[in-house]
């Protein structure tokens, strides 16, 4: 195995920037690339390049210990990793209500010992808006990078001396296993598929692959320019056309990752590597690591503390914050630990530094433990507060049915036999939509025991006629339209989705289709809906002495929806339900339910006592 010592290239500085920035507009609220999160990837497939290129080099010079390569990437990453922990934690302690610093201190002492994906692959999906009280959430991915830097120099090494001229088509088999792996999970376990090193190792294969030669050899300049360009558009049309909703990582983060790998591979030379070394790009790579660090705490702690930003100024003043912040932390912090620490004992450093590591860890681990006179929010707040994360708790489970009749993203969850039977002498009631229905799900099997409740449902699935999605959508909708609604008796459905202008049409119908088959029809109409979870809205409204300033986030989409549909909907032939004119009637919002337990859990779905309040009209 030949390898040419890593000589810097600018252009790579370049790659970084083009992976960071998009993250961080994307983090900031900015929808310009939906793609935004796919920087991630881009850093991975760079992190593989430059740790092999690096291993490869030094194990063909006789050179490579495994002491001086900790060393090397402990002074890269610690100390600004520390100081960024350091400050964000005692300044979260001061403005973040009990139970959500709770969470961040114990994300906290996770990410100091790089497991934090571990963490938050048990407690939290990545896409969820609840998602964003975590301060730290942005570092699974150094903890998946960490714990390939702790594994891969053993691997390499081993192959290195057992299968030297076999080591590329090695790596390659690894990352192809890898890839395998992270297609086939994510339909069993979609969270380990994210944040998990197993699933996302073929992403820093794709570097190794380059750094090890086994990328075909183009010589022609034009041919390397041409090829660097497909790459460097692979990256761009993914960040403006893919969005959360696909299947990440594989197979849909493979084109980002694919042309950051061709970039590497042949974009040293040519247009790319000259738009990629302009100085404002270049720069913006170089201080990546420091406002990959920084650009999220920067905007969740605000967001917590006082309320999500939903103007533009507010948000583009959040990312000049974040590189500014960036660039000192680059040039006070990152650069002198570098300088000052580049000849002391390898050993030494490593142990140091994982004593430090370990005592942030248990440090964090101990504020979580704060006893509640530390916080500055009334009882009450608190108590509203911790539902939050009501959307995972054993409750919410049961009041949507969660892989019964209701299925969440992924494969379909969905028991047939008991979601669609029919017991004899009973009327039927069908409910149909997405998690807006199936939130209605158990409050309607209270309301009417006397019932066959049949239930079909499935998270951000339009369960109308002419609506084709994803195969799990299309698989249900199949079912209830095809069979159900034709084969079975059914005298009543209850129709409920996310609304939105664009479903007005297919609802139309679907309305039409039941009633031809003698079917009647209940449309429940859309919930209010806010910007933020209502629950830690109503935590700093309570704080601030009144409920009602959650007002100011509530969005008014949902109210000039319902104005249209609540007409429409009876022309059509069908009853509407509305459960905004149950929450706010004559423009008076109640944001309680009568048992003190807040009628939203996030943005806009109830919880259980939430919906049994909405529906305590329903006929």
């Amino acid at each position: 195995m030949k390898s040419h010592k890593p000589h810097f290239r600018a252009d790579i500085q370049g790659l970084r920037a083009l992976a960071v920035l998009p993250i961080v507009l994307t983090h900031a609220g900015f929808t310009i690339v939906p793609g935004g999160f796919l920087g991630v990837d881009i850093f991975f497939v760079i992190s593989g390049f430059l740790i092999t290129k690096i291993i490869a080099h030094e194990l063909d010079q006789g050179a490579f210990a495994f002491a001086d390569f900790y060393k090397r990437r402990a002074i890269r990453i610690f100390p600004g990793f520390v100081v960024m922990i350091a400050i964000t934690i005692i300044i979260g302690a001061s403005v973040m209500i009990e139970p959500i610093f709770e969470k961040n201190a114990v994300s906290a002492a996770f990410a100091s010992i790089f497991m934090s994906n571990i963490y938050f692959w048990q407690n939290t999906d990545y896409f969820s808006p609840s998602a964003h009280i975590y301060m730290y959430l942005h570092s699974w991915s150094l903890g998946v990078e960490e714990q390939f830097y702790l594994f891969y120099p053993v691997v390499l090494v081993a192959l290195y001396k057992f299968l030297k001229n076999g080591l590329g088509r090695a790596v390659l088999i690894g990352t192809a296993i890898s890839f395998v792996v992270s297609l086939l999970f994510y339909n069993h376990a979609a969270g380990w598929a994210f944040f998990l090193l197993p699933s996302r190792a073929w992403q820093l294969g794709l570097g190794a692959a380059v750094a090890l030669g086994q990328f075909p050899k183009i010589s022609g300049a034009r041919a390397r320019a041409f090829t660097a360009s497909t790459g460097l558009a692979m990256i761009v049309a993914s960040l403006i056309f893919i969005n959360q909703r696909w299947q990440i990582p594989a197979p849909w983060s493979a084109p980002a990752s694919l042309g950051a790998a061709l970039l590497l591979a042949y974009g040293d030379r040519g247009p790319t590597a000259v738009f990629l070394s302009l100085p404002p790009v270049a720069w913006i790579g170089t201080i990546s690591y420091s406002l990959y660090l920084w650009h999220w705490p920067i905007i969740v702690l605000p967001h917590l503390a006082i309320g999500p930003a939903n103007d533009s100024i507010t948000k583009s003043a959040l990312i000049t914050a974040s590189i500014g912040v960036a660039a000192v932390s680059y040039y006070l912090v990152e650069q002198p630990f570098l300088k000052n620490l580049r000849d002391h004992p390898a050993k030494r450093t490593v142990v140091i530094s994982g004593a430090v590591m370990s005592a942030l860890a248990i440090a964090a681990f101990g504020l979580s433990k704060r006893p509640d006179s530390w916080s500055s929010f009334p009882p009450e707040a608190r108590r509203v507060a911790a539902y939050f994360d009501y959307g995972q708790s054993a409750e919410s489970k049961a009041q949507l049915q969660l892989n019964v009749c209701f299925s969440d993203l992924g494969p379909v969850r969905f028991d047939m036999a008991y979601c669609t039977r029919q017991l004899p002498g009973k009327s039927t009631i069908a409910l149909v939509g997405d998690s807006h229905a199936a939130q209605y799900s158990l409050a309607i099997r209270k309301r009417f025991p006397g019932h066959n409740i049949i239930q079909v449902t499935a998270a951000g699935c339009y369960l109308l006629l002419n609506v084709k999605s994803e195969d799990r959508c299309n698989q249900l909708n199949q079912l209830f339209f095809d069979k159900l609604a034709v084969e079975q008796k059914i005298d009543r459905v209850i129709l409920v989705n996310r609304w939105s202008g664009k479903n007005l049409t297919s609802l139309k119908k679907t309305i039409q289709f039941l009633r031809q088959n003698g079917i009647a029809i209940t449309v429940i109409g859309p919930v209010a809906e806010f910007s933020d979870s209502v629950p830690l809205l109503l935590a700093n409204a309570l704080r601030a002495g009144s409920a009602q300033r959650i007002e100011q986030y509530r969005s008014k989409v949902p109210i000039a929806l319902e104005t249209a549909m609540s007409k429409k909907v009876v022309e059509w032939g069908a009853d509407y339900y509305s459960v905004q004119a149950a929450e706010c009637p004559d423009g008076a919002c109640r944001y309680f339910s009568p048992d003190g337990a807040p009628i939203h859990h996030d943005y806009g779905h109830v919880t259980q006592s939430g919906a049994e309040f909405l529906l305590r009209d329903f006929r």
